[in-house]
């Protein structure tokens, strides 16, 4: 399962948007190898730990539409 979240960056001075961007969660890691960077980086092990990333500018993330 993955949620996927677009973020305003604020300006911690005056609370202006100075940018923005996408980040992904991936919620079940337990799947994942327990050598997986995110891992080594972060601790955990697979399963117990969500993993989120920003995505660039420009890049494409699909996924499915919400029917409800």
């Amino acid at each position: 399962k993955i949620r996927v979240y677009e973020a305003e960056i604020l300006s911690v001075q005056t609370k202006e948007k100075i940018n923005s961007g996408v980040a992904v969660c991936h919620i079940d890691t337990s799947a994942w190898s327990a050598g997986h960077p995110a891992f080594v980086a972060l601790g955990g092990k697979p399963g117990q730990n969500e993993v989120c990333h920003w995505i660039y500018n420009g890049s494409m993330t699909w996924v499915i539409a919400d029917k409800s």
